[in-house]
């Protein structure tokens, strides 16, 4: 075995133990219901001090397309990486496709990492500045929904850059790994 398959074999058990090890999940879980509970919270407090207000309808409707189409990236991701999990039976061929198969799994399986960390930074850029804006006429009264929608916009400038640059590290990082496994599946 050459020396650069050897450091490559060697990396990806360095990546799959730390891909098992990872509570990306959990965390994950915990930040989006973290969101997903201040805005309903948020916007419960709102409805009950104003009634149904546009900008309630419009938080709660994009809530759910958000959650919608997180759902469906996060279910290509998982089935993608469920197709490459059966790594462990290439074992027996040879060394050189079972770690290309190995490298696949752990390329869907950073990939789910990706896809939800991306999701989740879309919904806080999207979502906060409407908890603030609701949070905004909660503590200080309505001004009227050209008001609302100047607030938003601010709001959206301001925390929806904060929570963009937020997890852009982690994006990043990922992207990082993304990029390294796939230079060692071609060069395999």
């Amino acid at each position: 075995m050459s020396k650069r398959i050897q450091f490559i074999s060697e990396k990806s058990e360095h990546l799959l133990a730390l891909l098992k090890n990872d509570n990306h999940a959990q965390n994950s879980l915990y930040t989006l219901g973290f969101l997903v509970v201040l805005l309903l919270i948020t916007a419960s407090i709102h409805f009950i001090k104003f009634g149904l207000v546009g900008i309630t309808i419009i938080g709660l409707i994009l809530l759910l397309l958000l959650m919608i189409v997180f759902r469906i990236q996060m279910q290509t991701s998982i089935r993608d990486n469920a197709a490459a999990a059966n790594y462990e039976s290439f074992k027996s061929v040879d060394e050189s496709t079972y770690l290309r198969s190995k490298l696949q799994y752990l390329f869907t399986g950073i990939d789910i990492k990706y896809t939800r960390t991306k999701a989740i930074r879309l919904m806080y850029v999207l979502i906060f500045p409407i908890i603030m804006v609701l949070s905004k006429e909660i503590f200080l009264g309505s001004f009227g929904f050209s008001s609302s929608l100047k607030y938003f916009i601010f709001a959206l400038m301001t925390g929806g850059v904060f929570w963009w640059f937020f997890f852009n590290s982690d994006i990043e990082d990922l992207e990082i790994s993304k990029d390294d496994i796939k230079d060692y599946l071609e060069e395999l």
